[in-house]
């Protein structure tokens, strides 16, 4: 289908004489799309979910990794993609975790979440970065979430949040497999589940998106081919019993 090419970084200059040093002044990355085999040979952009605006109406503006990443979810996600997780740095992580886990996600869909749920999770979402030498724990110690946490129009453009999720939404790898640099071998959460369970991540909910055609184990072959196929719009699409828009009050 489509690549994408990211540049990211800031100038670094001595700003204020009164403060020792040079100040990273954040500047928006770019991001432009390639065609790889398009049939038409023209790029096709990725689909829109969030808008940044939104996000900064918290964030003031949204940059992180020393202020080399700013105001783009199309750079954020060419990273923090549905195959990423903290696998290499978390070996060597100088603090480790304690959930038990050989490797974390950092899928944008799922860790954004888990990460604004704090509040709510039944289990800290943990993160190893910098060279193993961070590991983060996003907890109520850390996170204050100030609105309210099941509107999804906080960050959400139109109707992205409601089910069916678009066909070409990846599963979140859960574990890299045997060769690293194949994702042919990695098992993944199915991409429902994956999404839901990032907020609503104790037992009971578990059971029942797996009881919903939900899998926390699968592969992305048998997602394509239709061996793992979750029924969850059946009661929670748009109109159905337990609508999202209605369950997370974004509809009268």
């Amino acid at each position: 289908g489509s690549g994408a090419a990211t540049l990211e970084g800031r100038p670094a200059l001595d700003v204020d004489p009164a403060t020792p040093g040079a100040e990273r002044i954040p500047v928006r990355s770019a991001v432009r799309y390639f065609s790889i085999d398009e049939p038409s040979g023209v790029a096709a952009a990725r689909r829109e979910v969030v808008d940044v605006g939104r996000c900064n109406v918290c964030h003031s503006q949204l940059t992180l990794h020393g202020a080399n990443r700013t105001d783009s979810i199309d750079g954020c996600v060419t990273c923090h993609n549905a195959r990423n997780t903290d696998r290499d740095v978390r070996a060597i992580a100088a603090i480790p975790p304690t959930d038990g886990k050989q490797e974390e996600s950092l899928d944008f869909k799922t860790m954004t979440h888990a990460i604004h749920a704090a509040a709510m999770r039944t289990n800290a979402l943990q993160v190893v970065g910098f060279q193993g030498r961070s590991t983060n724990v996003f907890d109520t110690t850390r996170v204050h979430y100030p609105r309210r946490l099941d509107d999804c129009l906080a960050c959400h453009v139109g109707e992205t949040f409601a089910l069916p999720l678009a066909d070409d939404v990846l599963g979140t790898t859960v574990d890299t497999g045997t060769d690293r640099t194949d994702p042919g071998d990695d098992t993944v959460s199915s991409p429902i589940s994956a999404v839901c369970a990032s907020c609503h991540d104790g037992p009971p909910a578990r059971a029942h998106m797996e009881a919903n055609g939900g899998d926390f184990a699968t592969t992305q072959a048998f997602l394509d081919s239709g061996v793992t196929i979750e029924a969850c719009d059946t009661c929670h699409g748009p109109g159905r019993v337990s609508d999202v828009a209605t369950a997370h009050r974004l509809s009268p």
